[in-house]
């Protein structure tokens, strides 16, 4: 086998070598020598049956959708971006257990209630038009039948050896194994943006007019920012003769607005932009968020996640099971462990012993963690047995869908309140003031959801009922926050968790 090996990649060294006879060739003018490795990969998995999945693919369908986004792929690891080896590893393990590529039509059809797709369905993204991103991965996706979307930075194509042009991106979509799709056309240059020479992002900011010695009006703003998003457009039609209605956008930076430094209402702008221009756009979670896609016709922004390069492919495969929907009855007493998918959003959040501490760290005043894979949970009785060990209240969370919009149950010593909090703005939607003698040490809180009504009851008994106003809450997932007015002063034990769905 070894020989065996050694001959076809002899063979697939000297097609490479009769190639740079040619010398207008892409591929030699672009070559790097450790891109040799992806066929050496992508021959020996072939013949070694490396990737050949470990158990059979079952007919269920998939719930949600994860989108891994990656950037250049390297002889090694720069810190940023992901080592060739470890690529290979970490699709050869999703391979394994089942995962399988989709294309840009399969997801927008899955999102807008369209479509079905299979069980541990993925959309596979790389960002900026590299050529280090198309050369070393074609071989491993060609060898395990993956495709993949990229997000061509349109301003940047063929101006250097870094990026591909216009001939290579048309040769990558011939193969039927690459979309490739918008990243701007200036959008990722960073811009000035004030008199003392600052730099910040071209989209969430307003640019500073040098000659004129001011900021850009809203208008010129929005002139300059819808010209770039027609321009990357208009350029993928013209030189690739790709369909306008079928293309979507990677926003530089995952910036939609939310870091502007000059222009607050730059999110609400860029929104009403882009959604005109492109059907869906792409942005990189944060810890606060879920990190998969769920059926949504009226959701045109879909999450990636980025992939951290020192993952290893037990890392990735352990983060994606994570982001997987749970199954309602669920249970967790007293075996609480990172790997079920708790994300601090903010404060912290720790485990011993099968408890897990949810707590301020020394920056903040409180935390909130929740439970990935729980978004499409609709109606249902969510259980927990705590210790309150210290901060002045804390919360209950249901209805979750990121650390902006969910609905709670606010306990404090004299004062209960059921809450919902929607794009970030807090409202109040029943409130108890007594005295509560609440057992601290062992304390069962109880909340049942089912549709807009909420019941919050503490050690069995029904402390307060409301309504919940917002229509955005017909489902999500659960979790916990803490808060005290005293930095690093909060701090709740969870003991156990019962979710059970309502008929």
């Amino acid at each position: 086998m070894k020989k065996i090996l050694i001959l076809i990649l002899i063979l697939e060294m000297l097609g490479l070598g009769l190639i740079a006879f040619n010398k207008k060739d892409e591929t030699i003018q672009s070559f790097k020598p450790y891109y040799l490795l992806a066929y050496y990969y992508s021959i020996k998995d072939r013949i070694t049956n490396s990737t050949e999945a470990n158990s059979i693919r079952t007919d269920s369908n998939a719930k949600s959708v994860p989108i891994l986004l990656y950037h250049g792929i390297l002889n090694k690891s720069d810190g940023s971006n992901v080592s060739l080896k470890m690529f290979n590893e970490q699709m050869k393990a999703l391979k394994k257990e089942g995962y399988q590529t989709i294309t840009l039509s399969d997801y927008i059809g899955f999102i807008q209630k369209q479509k079905t797709l299979p069980d541990k369905s993925f959309l596979l993204t790389f960002d900026d038009g590299r050529k280090d991103s198309y050369y070393p991965v074609d071989p491993i996706l060609k060898s395990l039948n993956f495709n993949a979307v990229m997000f061509v930075i349109t301003g940047d194509v063929g101006t250097n050896r870094f990026y591909l042009n216009n001939s290579e991106l048309k040769k990558m979509i011939a193969t039927d194994r690459w979309e490739i799709d918008s990243h701007g056309q200036a959008g990722h240059d960073l811009v000035k943006i004030n008199a003392k020479g600052d730099k910040g992002h071209f989209l969430s900011n307003k640019l500073w007019l040098e000659d004129e010695n001011r900021l850009e009006t809203e208008k010129e703003y929005k002139d300059r920012i819808t010209k770039d998003f027609l321009e990357s457009r208009n350029s993928l039609k013209t030189n690739l003769g790709i369909d306008p209605l079928s293309f979507s956008f990677a926003f530089p930076y995952g910036d939609y607005g939310q870091d502007s430094i000059n222009y607050p209402k730059a999110m609400a702008q860029i929104f009403e932009t882009v959604k005109d221009i492109y059907p869906i756009s792409f942005f990189q979670t944060n810890s606060g968020e879920s990190a998969s896609n769920y059926p949504n016709p009226q959701a045109f922004m879909a999450k990636r996640i980025t992939i951290n390069p020192n993952w290893d492919e037990n890392d990735l495969v352990k983060v994606l099971a994570q982001t997987r929907e749970k199954e309602l009855p669920y249970l967790i007493n007293q075996t609480f462990s990172p790997d079920q998918g708790w994300v601090a959003v903010w404060g912290g959040n720790d485990y011993e012993n099968g408890l897990m501490t949810v707590e301020a760290n020394y920056r903040s005043t409180g935390s909130l963690v929740f439970l990935n894979g729980t978004n499409s949970w609709q109606d249902y009785e969510f259980k927990s047995n705590v210790i309150w060990r210290k901060g002045s209240n804390f919360l209950v969370l249901v209805r979750y869908k990121d650390d902006m919009n969910y609905v709670a149950f606010n306990i404090s010593d004299n004062t209960v309140r059921i809450e919902e909090k929607v794009n970030n703005v807090n409202k109040v939607l029943k409130e108890v003031k007594q005295n509560f003698n609440f057992p601290k040490e062992n304390l069962d809180v109880m909340i049942r959801i089912k549709n807009n009504t909420l019941e919050c009851l503490v050690e069995n008994q029904s402390i307060a009922t409301a309504e919940t106003i917002s229509h955005s809450f017909s489902s999500g997932g659960i979790g916990f926050k803490t808060w005290d007015q005293i930095l690093y002063n909060s701090e709740l034990v969870v003991k156990m968790i019962s979710i059970t769905p309502i008929k």
